[in-house]
């Protein structure tokens, strides 16, 4: 079952590429803007935590 997941995901991302590559493209530059502020608010709790220290 594991070994079936990557594949499935692969053909997925492919078809949805070829069928709305716009839609795909506005949803990777969504999912990397939300990563980045995540990773954002992360260290500057990290700083906030340590600062109190």
């Amino acid at each position: 079952m594991k070994k079936a997941v990557v594949p499935v995901l692969v053909v997925f991302l492919g078809f949805w590429l070829v069928s709305d590559p716009r839609g795909l493209a506005d949803t990777a530059s969504d999912g990397g803007g939300r990563a980045w502020e995540a990773t954002g608010d992360v260290f500057s709790s990290a700083i906030t935590f340590f600062g109190e220290l």
